[in-house]
């Protein structure tokens, strides 16, 4: 397993990493299937109109895809803060020793990479 100290997460910080990729692979997978479920819901009309401004803008197809779509962002927004969270928590909970060992190797790290030479 590889530690990284508290100073140095924010770098390598895995929900940002999660975010930076993530619309990028949602675009890649957001393909029909037909595994959806019909379903009903009761909005207020206000939503409704950005629901169907944000179709109009983006040149999406219909209601269901805007929302589908916003949910599917949502979640995945859910997913990267609870992994923020489990990751603070990881590195707050590490012991002496570990956390010691953390900051030699990110120390180690930092300072091969300030060193590397790119094409």
């Amino acid at each position: 397993m590889v530690l990284i100290p508290r100073t140095h997460v924010h770098f390598l910080n895995p929900a940002r990493i999660l975010l930076a990729i993530l619309p990028i692979v949602g675009y890649l997978t957001r393909m029909p299937t037909a595994n959806k479920s019909k379903v009903s819901i009761t909005i207020d009309s206000d939503l409704l109109e950005e629901i169907d401004n944000y179709a109009e803008e983006s040149g999406i197809a219909n209601r269901s895809q805007v929302i589908e779509l916003w949910l599917r962002q949502a979640s995945r927004r859910r997913a990267a803060d609870r992994l923020a969270e489990e990751t603070v928590t990881y590195y707050a909970e590490l012991t002496a020793d570990e956390a010691r060992d953390n900051a030699e190797w990110a120390d180690s790290a930092t300072n091969e990479f300030t060193h590397l030479k790119l094409d």
